[in-house]
C-alpha cells in the first residue's frame, strides 16, 4: 500500500483506460487527489502539458509546505518509504 501523498492525473476523455479506474484507484489510496484534464485522452503530459504541469505544480506546493519548518540539514524519518512508490503518479 502506498503511504504518501499522491497525484492521479487523468484524461478525461481516456479510451484506453476506462475512467471508473481513475475512480477506483483514488478510493483505494486514502492520501490521493484525483484531477482529471478535459478534452484530454491517455497521456495528459503530452496532450496538455501545461494542464498537466499546472496540476502537478499546485499539488507540490500543498504538499511540501509543510515541511518547511525542517531544515534541509535534518534527517527525515523515511524508513517506512519504499524507493519503489512514487510520491506523484502520474498516468502514462
Amino acid at each position: 500500500m502506498v503511504k504518501h501523498k499522491c497525484l492521479i492525473l487523468w484524461g478525461e476523455d481516456d479510451g484506453i483506460i476506462s475512467s471508473k479506474l481513475a475512480y477506483r484507484l483514488h478510493q483505494e489510496l486514502p492520501d490521493a487527489i484525483l484531477r482529471q484534464v478535459r478534452q484530454c485522452g491517455h497521456i495528459p503530459h503530452v496532450e496538455k502539458p501545461r494542464e498537466a504541469a499546472k496540476h502537478v505544480l499546485e499539488f507540490l506546493a500543498r504538499n511540501t509546505s509543510d515541511k518547511s519548518d525542517q531544515s534541509p540539514s535534518e534527517p527525515s524519518d523515511k524508513s517506512d518509504q519504499s524507493p519503489s512508490e512514487p510520491s506523484v503518479v502520474v498516468n502514462r
